[in-house]
């Protein structure tokens, strides 16, 4: 099965070691280009004869320390041509490639957060990616000083605890449709933001993204991006320095928040025939989780925006 083939379009990219001497840099290669970047599978094909001692290749394959005739020969040669060059030295690994941000559009991004009345910013997955240089929690403290507020998607929620003033789950399509600055950190415009309809034309964006592709994924349907920033989440927003001050601002979103959590905490008075009531059910398991509790949960908005307001 010509495997590489296979694969090649799931991969970031595919290799086949066929001497053993080539093993230690392909590995090496292969787990660099894995981590560096956007972080994506790449697949390495090891033949059975690469992994082998070769003694035993050689048993294997019929070879012989004295080949006669031609089958014999090529079998012989075919062996030493496998385990040529070998060399029993170390190789270290290579460092991993992170997308800093452009100097001159970080300044930029800086004008545009400065003189914004209503800026958002939705959080993606992708910011919590591994091969920055600081942890979730340089991301969190990132997050924190820039000061404006911030929806969590993905596996980012929790990124800043429960009771963060900036931190908001309820009336994101509200707020994305009111903002007059909106930051994609990691985030894309497909279906759960209605592939940008959710955000006002009028605003201005600032994409940020590791992946050319996910960086302007679907634009020029409904949405476009001012600035698009191929760049890692966390050292793009580490250089965007002091707080922005919005606090009228906040509070409106405050407001609406209220009034929403306010909404759907009714909802779990409602009895519904032949079926449980999800608010009443997780209002329940509220009451019963600790802080520690990890959930699992596949249901969409119930898992996103549901009344686990003090564990997500």
């Amino acid at each position: 099965v010509d495997q590489t083939s296979v694969f090649s379009s799931l991969c970031k990219d595919t290799f086949r070691v066929t001497r053993v001497r080539d093993l230690q840099s392909k590995v090496t290669e292969a787990l660099w280009l894995a981590a560096s970047g956007t972080p994506g599978p790449v697949l390495l094909e090891l033949p059975v004869d690469v992994l082998y001692p070769y003694q035993t290749v050689k048993e294997m394959t019929g070879g012989k320390d004295k080949p006669k005739g031609l089958a014999q020969r090529y079998i012989s040669f075919a062996i030493d041509a496998l385990f040529a060059g070998i060399k029993d030295s170390p190789v270290d690994p290579l460092p991993i490639r992170t997308l800093n941000p452009n100097g001159l559009s970080v300044k930029k991004m800086r004008k545009m957060l400065e003189t914004a009345k209503k800026p958002v910013m939705v959080v993606g997955s992708q910011a919590m990616l591994p091969g920055g240089r600081i942890s979730a929690e340089g991301l969190a403290a990132a997050v924190r000083k820039l000061g404006i507020p911030v929806f969590l998607g993905g596996m980012s929620r929790g990124l800043l605890g429960a009771t963060d003033p900036l931190f908001f789950r309820q009336a994101r399509k509200a707020a994305l449709k009111e903002a007059d600055l909106v930051v994609l950190a990691g985030s894309v415009c497909d279906f759960r933001l209605d592939y940008g309809r959710s955000i006002n034309k009028k605003a201005k964006v600032v994409a940020i993204n590791r992946s050319s592709a996910q960086l302007k994924l679907n634009q020029g349907l409904f949405w476009k991006a001012d600035l698009a920033m191929k760049s890692d989440v966390i050292e793009t927003l580490r250089g965007q320095g002091a707080a922005v001050v919005c606090p009228k601002w906040i509070e409106r979103l405050v407001d609406r928040e209220q009034k929403e959590e306010e909404k759907m905490l009714r909802g779990s008075d409602t009895e519904l025939e032949g079926g449980v009531n999800p608010v009443l059910l997780f209002k329940v398991l509220d009451s019963l989780l600790t802080k520690d509790s990890v959930l699992i949960g596949d249901g969409g908005d119930f898992v996103g925006t549901n009344y686990l307001s003090s564990l997500l």
